[in-house]
């Protein structure tokens, strides 16, 4: 089940997604950087895991060092940035 953090809302970080390809697969890794709050949960770092392109859309799923993920869905745009959206839920 997802449950809202309420003590994130209007947290915004810097997020760098390094993501490598080989035909649908997608794989990567991820780094957070202090934007208006720390990274949640101190996790800075990830790994991109079940990652896959489909026409115009890439949804792959993050997982951090303390075993929560976020699933991040997003579309490219002729900028070479990408509309995403990203739910985060905690460890068990």
């Amino acid at each position: 089940m997802l449950l809202p953090d309420e003590t994130r809302c209007g947290a915004v970080n810097d997020i760098t997604l390094t993501l490598l390809q080989q035909g649908a697969k997608v794989s990567g890794f991820y780094k957070c950087g202090y934007g208006n709050m720390d990274c949640r949960n101190g996790n800075d770092t990830g790994k991109v895991a079940l990652g896959t392109m489909r026409t115009n859309l890439l949804q792959m799923r993050v997982m951090m060092p303390d075993g929560s993920d976020c699933i991040f869905n997003g579309r490219p745009r002729a900028t070479q940035s990408m509309a995403a959206t990203c739910v985060c839920r905690v460890a068990a």
